[in-house]
């Protein structure tokens, strides 16, 4: 299966969305010290296939996308700034929003599925209101703004095109959910939105990844308690041993150990 990422930052999406069986034909990313990251952690050699990825370090607005075609999968990590609790959360009224952009290279790539993540703050409070636009631009990517449309006017449209359900074929059947990182056996709490589409001419719907660890520590037969940081690194080498073999892990020698 093809793909590609936009926004791609450090590269720990494309990392897991290649583990899991794609083969990314582009990755695109503006700031240049997430590229050089991602640029140095492509060329770890304990991963098979990372180092031909095709890495541009460009905005992704620039990119021409129309050469690439039969994609099965586009993905991103939007940028996070306009939604995160930490900012002025102005969301799609931010310039830095880049759902647009997303829904611009989704209409011109018409891939079969689509991954967007994005922190928890893009569905609470105020912003709330925001993400039935977002969502419906996603929905209906061929439909963009016009020059001098306001969000709240392209709102009403893509409304009206939902209800009346147009142009079946290159519309997509959009879903989203909040996952924490917790409890998939991450030795962290980190919970993020994961907006997930599919081309409505597939007829397929997302299903929910299930939970196999919780904060309840086995409630249930098939549950597992929450990773601790110390569960996480108990297993890594000792200093001098196979450590350099070890994927992402530099042994930082003097560095007290967690017990």
């Amino acid at each position: 299966m093809k793909s590609i990422e936009l926004f791609t930052g450090a590269g720990g999406l494309a990392l897991g969305i290649h583990l899991a069986g794609f083969e990314h034909q582009l990755l695109v990313e503006a700031d240049g010290d997430a590229h050089e990251t991602l640029l140095h952690n492509s060329r770890n050699e304990t991963v098979s296939g990372i180092s031909s990825w095709s890495i541009v370090h460009d905005r992704v607005e620039s990119v021409d996308l129309s050469s690439y075609q039969r994609i099965d999968l586009l993905a991103a990590g939007i940028p996070c700034q306009p939604f995160s609790n930490g900012g002025k959360r102005r969301g799609i009224e931010d310039d830095r929003n880049m759902f647009p952009i997303f829904a611009r290279a989704l209409a011109t790539l018409e891939p079969q599925a689509f991954l967007l993540e994005n922190v928890n703050g893009l569905i609470n409070g105020k912003l709330a209101s925001h993400m039935e636009y977002i969502i419906l631009q996603l929905r209906h990517p061929w439909n963009l703004a016009r020059s001098g449309q306001t969000w709240k006017d392209h709102l009403e449209e893509l409304r009206y095109i939902t209800a009346n359900d147009t142009r079946k074929e290159t519309n997509y059947e959009v879903s989203f959910q909040v996952l924490n990182a917790a409890n998939y056996g991450v030795s962290q709490i980190r919970k993020r939105v994961f907006i997930i589409g599919f081309r409505k001419d597939l007829e397929t719907n997302w299903n929910s990844p299930i939970a196999t660890h919780s904060k309840e520590a086995l409630l249930t037969n098939n549950k597992k308690a929450w990773l601790t940081v110390q569960d996480a690194i108990k297993g890594l080498p000792e200093i001098g041993t196979e450590a350099a073999a070890t994927i992402q892990h530099v042994i930082i020698p003097g560095a007290r150990s967690c017990k």
